[in-house]
């Protein structure tokens, strides 16, 4: 192997050889003894020796080549490379070649195999031999197995590069510095930890890289490590990377001494604790985190220390918290209510994700994050667990970042989304971070454990929350009950009560406070009342039905419960109390409407068989009238007669209105007119003196004109009756405003808008205990007559006014006189004027001719009516009802000659009613007209005819001229 030897020794023993040979050369000494003295030292070398001519033959060899090769002997006069080498030519790496062309030494290291070792190493050295002309006339080759050497080398050298790899590879920065603390040595760690190539740290110092403040710091303590020449570890520094950021390392030394024990310098290495202590310090913060959690404060409060948190402890650009709430915006202003399609949609309407806290460079909570639906975009689908615990280091690339753009123009890098979780697995909100560095994984592990804290934080404020406004709640509810709500000891007394007992009752709270419960109740019935309150005491489930008795003395009639219970740590007693005036009066009224309308349905069966039979007396007198002058004595009894039938008829009318208060027919306009007209009738027909007053504005009502008038004249026919001497009458329509919390139990009307229409009389006035039986039918104090005493006028009035949802209200004072009012509902928005229906022009020229079908099931009303319509000209079919009826139409419809008109009676005893005959006629011919007759006038058909099919009405008892008015408009 060609190169310098490594061994000096061995070069310096080769020069000696040489001088040995020059001196031996000299004319002082025998030549013989000189070559004894030669051979004597080659052969004492432990090494081969041989002497060879310019022709690489041998000339002489040492003992030592003589044993190495006995098989060759004898080797004088053989070529080097033949004997040694057993080769033909002369090796490639011999060293004699070039010392025998130079003169100059040359030195090879070769492989050399044998048996004994395969893997042997031969040291060859040539050394020049010369004439006394300085001629090269042969060499001497020094022939050394270094075999032990090179394998010492190798070793050496597969152990220096594994300290070359150790060092290079490690993650731990490895350096030696001089005793004036100059990097003599630097692994190339240096960089990854400082940002500096090696070249540039070695030649300086450690604190050239530090703060001013920490080098001053270390150079002191190195001064004293220095001092003391002892090793040193664990010792923390601050040092500046070349891009400005602040790493905390960790170093450890060991001195190096040379020979003679003199400190020449320290080897060490550095270890980058940056990340661990930013750990520690992170941990520190987490728990003073925790422990300002604990605190009182709102839960906006806390969600916004947990967010700050989060930018300050792990640099993050922003972070925010969303709270699982219910999705109360749904369906109005929701940023998101209008998505219909794709993965933005919104499935979870009952449900949203409300934003409570943001730090950082988004600390606002408006905007379109401020809801995002539960299941959609990145917040959603964590909440929902579809992206649990979502995290990427690559924002802008990663595909389920929807907005790259943004997170490119933001520099973000990172995303995490935390879903937050309560014990029992229900998912109450989510906590996401951007940032511009990478999420490590140990960063992850705490931003994990923040979410957890922050579940448990949302979660025990949300009870906390709930807890508040239950308690709230029920303070409320216990200062706003509008029952009386009594809290009592075990003695029985008051502890406290709610405001609604001081106002009912006229006690003040500290008044009420330590008064027994007897105290409340009347004073005839305290010893019942205290023997009630001992066994609720005892636990007995009891009601206490006695009245409570205000501090006036004046009573109410309640309903009171007791329940036994706990408060500020005593057993108590809650009892409450509910007025039940108001009930009572209004059991009392529905028993009265009860009453009428079991009464009605008899006054209704009655007038209509009445009505029958009064359209047969009246039709028969009129015709029976007619057949005489109207002078004649018998035409002025007929008159008579008809005159008592019409009144007659007025009373079954009241009677049919009573009963069923009528079908109104209602429009919308102003009552105003209607009252006054109703107060010129009372003038001009009863003489009296009225005086009436109108609100300009007064609101507009929905009623029957027809109804309405009868209901007015019953009133003021009422109000003058009870003034025999005469008086004055006072009418008055006004506005009038009920709202929900103004007390009137007086009025069982709900809150809103009315119209108020006074009849007021100077009277005798009605006794209090008879005021509340004014509207029960056939109740009167009056004296007998053609109308006084029947005792349906004020039931009829009632009756109407109810029909029409309003409620009228009787006041009186026996010897000032009677106030009468209708509260009618006032329509909130004036309906336009309905148009009239059109009225169907007769084809041809009008004239009593033409066919006529009648059916009734009244054998009286058909014989009647058939001759009334005969005296017209008509021809007239009779039928029983419906279904022969609609037999006759049908054969005249066969027979090409329909019937002109069709009169059918509403309701029959047997058979097909006239409702039922009119659709079977009509499915016949459209064009058939068909008039409805009944006695009950009031009926909705009756008072609604166009609706239901018939072209006319013939309320019953009609007369001839009704009859004959009705047919010509047809």
């Amino acid at each position: 192997m060609a190169g310098k030897p490594p061994y000096d020794e061995q070069e310096q023993g080769g020069k000696f050889l040489e001088s040995q040979m020059i001196e031996s050369a000299g004319p002082a000494q025998d030549l013989a003894q000189q070559t004894a003295f030669l051979s004597s030292v080659f052969d004492a070398i432990q090494d081969g020796i041989a002497v060879l001519d310019r022709d690489l033959n041998v000339v002489w060899v040492n003992k030592w080549m003589e044993t190495k090769y006995p098989t060759e002997m004898p080797l004088v006069g053989k070529r080097c490379h033949s004997v040694f080498q057993e080769r033909q030519e002369p090796c490639d790496d011999c060293p004699c070649i070039p010392t025998l062309a130079t003169g100059k030494p040359n030195t090879q290291i070769v492989p050399y195999p044998s048996a004994q070792n395969p893997s042997g190493w031969l040291e060859l050295s040539a050394f020049s031999l010369e004439d006394t002309e300085g001629n090269v006339t042969g060499v001497i080759e020094h022939i050394k197995d270094v075999t032990h050497y090179k394998r010492v080398e190798e070793e050496l050298a597969k152990s220096q590069n594994r300290f070359k790899a150790l060092t290079e590879r490690t993650s731990d920065w490895i350096w030696e510095i001089d005793k004036d603390a100059v990097y003599t040595y630097v692994n190339p760690k240096v960089f990854d930890m400082l940002g500096y190539p090696p070249e540039e740290v070695i030649g300086k110092r450690p604190i050239d890289f530090m703060p001013k403040e920490e080098a001053d710091r270390v150079a002191a303590l190195f001064s004293k490590i220095v001092e003391s020449r002892e090793p040193f570890e664990g010792l923390e520094n601050t040092n500046l990377h070349k891009d400005g950021r602040s790493l905390v390392f960790e170093t450890s030394g060991v001195p190096i001494l040379d020979s003679s024990g003199e400190l020449i310098g320290y080897r060490g290495i550095d270890r980058d604790v940056t990340e661990r202590k930013r750990a520690q310090g992170r941990i520190e913060d987490l728990n003073l985190l925790n422990q300002e959690l604990l605190t009182a404060a709102s839960i906006e409060e806390k969600l916004k220390w947990v967010t700050e948190a989060v930018v300050r402890i792990f640099e993050a650009s922003f972070c925010r918290i969303w709270i699982t709430k219910p999705g109360d915006l749904c369906e109005l202003d929701c940023a998101h209510a209008d998505v219909k399609e794709g993965p933005h949609i919104c499935h979870f309407r009952d449900r949203c994700l409300h934003l409570m806290a943001s730090s950082g460079a988004y600390s606002h909570l408006d905007g379109g994050h401020r809801r995002v639906p539960f299941g959609a975009y990145k917040i959603g689908r964590v909440a929902s667990g579809e992206d649990a615990d979502f995290i990427t280091n690559d924002v802008v690339n990663d595909p389920r970042v929807h907005d790259h753009d943004w997170a490119r123009q933001a520099a973000l890098v990172s995303f995490a989304g935390y879903r937050l979780i309560a014990k029992g697995g229900e998912p109450i909100g989510v906590m996401a971070l951007f940032s511009k560095n990478p999420i490590t994984s140990d960063e992850h592990a705490l931003l994990k454990g923040v979410a957890s804290v922050t579940a448990q934080v949302i979660q025990t404020a949300t009870a906390q929350e709930t807890l508040r406004e239950s308690q709230e709640n029920l303070t409320d509810l216990f200062e706003n009950l509008e029952d009386l709500l009594f809290i009592i000891d075990v003695a029985g007394r008051i502890i406290h009560a709610n405001p609604v007992v001081s106002k009912r009752l006229g006690y003040s709270i500290e008044e009420l406070a330590g008064l027994s419960i007897p105290e409340l109740h009347p004073p005839d019935r305290r010893e019942e009342a205290a023997q009630i309150m001992a066994a609720m005491l005892a636990g007995e489930a009891l009601d206490c039905p006695i009245p409570l008795m205000s501090k006036d003395g004046t009573l109410i009639q309640v309903e009171t419960k007791v329940t036994q219970g706990k408060w500020s740590g005593q057993d108590v007693l809650f009892g409450i109390s509910r007025d039940i005036t108001e009930r009572k009066r209004m059991q009392e009224e529905l028993l009265k409407v009860h009453k009428l309308e079991s009464v009605g349905i008899l006054a209704g069966g009655i007038a209509h068989d009445f009505n029958n039979l009064l359209s047969v007396i009246m039709g028969s007198v009129e015709l029976a009238r007619d057949d005489f002058h109207p002078d004649h004595r018998i035409a002025i009894l007929l008159n008579r007669a008809m005159k008592a039938s019409s009144q007659a008829q007025e009373l079954t009318n009241q009677l049919i209105t009573f009963s069923k208060g009528g079908a109104p027919v209602k429009t919308v306009g102003s009552i105003s007119d209607l009252v006054r007209g109703t107060a010129s009738y009372a003038v001009t027909q009863l003489k009296a003196r009225v005086s009436f007053s109108s609100s300009t504005d007064l609101w507009p009502v929905e009623f029957d004109e027809g109804q309405m008038i009868h209901a007015f004249r019953q009133l003021i026919v009422n109000a003058l009756e009870a003034m025999p001497g005469g008086g004055q009458i006072e009418l008055k329509a006004e506005n009038f405003s009920l709202s929900s919390d103004i007390a009137e139990p007086s009025l069982p009307l709900s809150a809103g808008r009315y119209v108020k229409i006074s009849v007021g009389d100077q009277g005798v006035g009605i006794p209090e205990e008879n005021l509340g039986k004014v509207f029960d039918p056939y109740f009167s104090t009056k004296e007998m007559g053609a109308q006084k005493g029947l005792g349906l006028g004020l039931t009829t009035a009632y009756s109407i006014v109810t029909r029409h949802n309003g409620y009228l209200l009787a006041e009186s004072e026996v010897g000032i006189g009677t106030t009468f009012m209708i509260f009618l509902p006032a329509h909130e928005e004036a309906m336009a004027e309905a148009e009239p229906a059109a009225q169907t022009e007769p084809e041809g020229p009008r004239g009593y001719e033409g066919k006529i079908l009648l059916m009734d099931d009244e054998e009286l009303m058909r014989d009647l009516g058939k001759e009334m319509l005969a005296i017209f000209g008509y021809e007239v079919s009779l039928a029983r009802d419906g279904g022969e009826a609609i037999e006759l139409y049908r054969d005249s419809v066969d027979s090409g000659q329909p019937f002109d008109a069709v009169i059918l009676d509403l309701s029959v005893k047997r058979g097909m009613g006239g409702r039922e005959a009119a659709k079977e006629i009509m499915g016949m011919n459209l064009h058939a007209k068909v008039i409805v007759s009944s006695g009950y006038s009031d009926d909705p058909v009756m008072t609604d005819y166009r609706t239901y099919g018939f072209m006319g009405a013939l309320p019953k008892p009609y007369s001839k001229k009704d009859l004959g008015e009705l047919l010509d408009k047809l």
